[in-house]
C-alpha cells in the first residue's frame, strides 16, 4: 500500500480526485484510513495510506464483455 502526504487545505474528495481521478473513490480512501474518518479539511503533513482499488465491472456490458 503506497501513502499520501497531505497539504493545508486538502479534503477527502480532493484527495481522491488527485489520486484516482474521481470523488466516488472517496469512500476508499476514509475506510483505509478510519483513525482520520471524522477529519474534514487536513493540516499538512497527515500521512495516509491509499488502497488498491477493486476493478470495476461494467455492469452494462453483455456478460462475455464482463
Amino acid at each position: 500500500m503506497s501513502t499520501y502526504t497531505t497539504i493545508q487545505g486538502d479534503a477527502w474528495d480532493l484527495i481522491a480526485y488527485r489520486l484516482f481521478g474521481s470523488e466516488k473513490y472517496m469512500k476508499n480512501l476514509i475506510e483505509a484510513n478510519w483513525d482520520y474518518s471524522d477529519v474534514l479539511v487536513f493540516s499538512s503533513g497527515t500521512i495516509l495510506n491509499i488502497p488498491v482499488l477493486p476493478e470495476e465491472v461494467d455492469e452494462t456490458a453483455t456478460i462475455w464483455r464482463r
